[in-house]
């Protein structure tokens, strides 16, 4: 594994619809081609919610594994008032992210960079992949099903060089324990997930007091060791209706799910 990436080598890049951001790497067509597939995904067919996800017009929002900040980026442009923790701990992807709420004037937005788990932990190590930043993880051995898969279709050389990854290192906290450092009370509208294979620690980082607080869930599950089964019990064990749906986008194989829990709240509207 190569070192740690510079933060400063952050690119303007422009995806569909004229829509600009920024990113960690510089012209490159796997990048690329995986940043429009994001952009796609949450702001073309908005796959992570669900037409009964009603937020309000004042929502707050945590977005857990922020990437450069895409989804926090479509609901500060869905829900102008809304008010957005997020949570990366790639250090020249927080970057981008940062740059990314200046370029589009996002202020209801904080970014926090670390990790999340099931227990406060420093100097954890994580493998970030400049092709395939969507893909960085705790977890790299995780990867490896996806990695052999890729190499069947497309050759080991472009699976070898997509997966060629770097070591970083970050702080992992409790999300329960910066919900209470931030002082943020009431309702929390909408968790998102997304983090490449440490969706159950995330979840299992989480009081009660705050899973009373959760509205809506969504999460991106690797249905690896009955992970996808795990979660949902979870999810329907603290209150919420449960339902999932293998991530078609995806090469055939990836047995990658979206995941949505939400709760009756009669009080909220769109």
């Amino acid at each position: 594994m190569k070192g740690a990436p510079a933060v400063d080598q952050i690119y303007l890049v422009e995806l569909d619809d004229g829509f600009t951001c920024y990113s960690p790497s510089p012209n490159d067509s796997e990048q690329f081609s995986e940043l429009k597939l994001i952009y796609s995904e949450i702001f073309t067919r908005r796959s992570y919610l669900r037409e009964d996800m009603c937020l309000g017009e004042e929502p707050f929002v945590v977005d857990v594994g922020g990437n450069v900040g895409l989804f926090t980026l479509f609901v500060a442009a869905t829900w102008p008032k809304a008010r957005i923790l997020a949570f990366e701990p790639i250090p020249c992807l927080g970057a981008a992210f940062r740059r990314n709420l200046e370029l589009h004037e996002v202020t209801g937005a904080t970014l926090v960079p670390v990790g999340l788990g099931r227990a406060p932990q420093n100097g954890v190590t994580f493998t970030y992949y400049p092709v395939i930043p969507g893909s960085s993880t705790r977890y790299p051995e995780q990867k490896k099903p996806h990695q052999d898969l890729l190499a069947r279709v497309m050759g080991k050389a472009v699976a070898d060089y997509a997966f060629a990854g770097e070591t970083v290192v970050s702080d992992v906290e409790r999300l329960s324990d910066v919900l209470a450092r931030h002082g943020r009370t009431g309702p929390i509208d909408l968790l998102k997930v997304d983090t490449e294979g440490a969706e159950l620690d995330i979840l299992c980082g989480i009081d009660d007091r705050d899973w009373q607080r959760i509205r809506h869930v969504v999460l991106e599950v690797h249905d690896l060791e009955g992970r996808l089964t795990a979660v949902n019990d979870l999810l329907y064990a603290k209150g919420f209706e449960v339902s999932s749906e293998l991530n078609t986008e995806l090469p055939e194989g990836f047995d990658t799910y979206l995941v949505w829990g939400s709760k009756d709240w009669p009080d909220r509207v769109a």
